[in-house]
């Protein structure tokens, strides 16, 4: 179940120590160089001040895939990488990117987390678009074997979380909760 948990503070000193506190890990491989390494999130709702949302790594609804390719793909990242990394918190170092799916807010995953990305995939439903068997004109999930040979062809990695950041392409990061704050918030508290 979704939820979110709008934080009513908006002190600079309490949103420090609630990051330091929540997100270490985080803070640890940005080496606590949030100004550098921002990562963003388009979002349906602006966010007003800051909120803590939880990640659905469950039963995700694909956005822009049919739920057959959301799911071999999710089963290739599975057997490559351990997580089925498409049920994740998606999120790029390129703020235009976040923009173009909804109002853009800087994210601070919660506690331990995971990511895979690959330098060349800026957007894995578009990098995608148009490598799909196509059947009397109708664009057919594909079998497994085929997804994983598609796949296999992209450098994804669990690996150079800043180089990730940096590179500006889809970042899938497995954790239960993020922060998202509202970057005039971000940049009126962290001067």
């Amino acid at each position: 179940m979704r939820y979110t948990e709008l934080i009513e503070s908006t002190s600079s000193d309490e949103l420090t120590q609630t990051l330091q506190r929540d997100c270490g890990p985080f803070l640890q491989a940005i080496n606590n160089r949030v100004h550098n390494f921002r990562i963003y999130r388009g979002m349906f709702k602006r966010v007003d001040g800051y909120t803590k949302k939880q990640v659905r790594l469950d039963g995700r609804d694909p956005m822009s895939t049919s739920t057959t390719k959301h799911d071999q793909i999710n089963t290739y990242f599975t057997n490559t990488f351990s997580e089925p990394f498409r049920n994740a918190l998606f999120v790029s170092g390129d703020e235009k990117q976040a923009k173009s799916y909804g109002h853009t807010s800087i994210i601070f995953p919660v506690g331990d987390f995971t990511f895979l990305w690959a330098p060349e995939v800026h957007d894995m439903a578009i990098t995608l678009a148009g490598s799909w068997p196509v059947v009397n004109g109708w664009n057919v999930p594909p079998k497994q074997p085929y997804t994983d040979e598609l796949m296999s062809k992209y450098n994804y990695t669990t690996k150079d979380f800043v180089g990730a950041i940096k590179s500006g392409q889809e970042i899938m990061i497995r954790c239960k909760e993020y922060y998202a704050i509202d970057p005039r918030l971000f940049s009126d508290l962290f001067r």
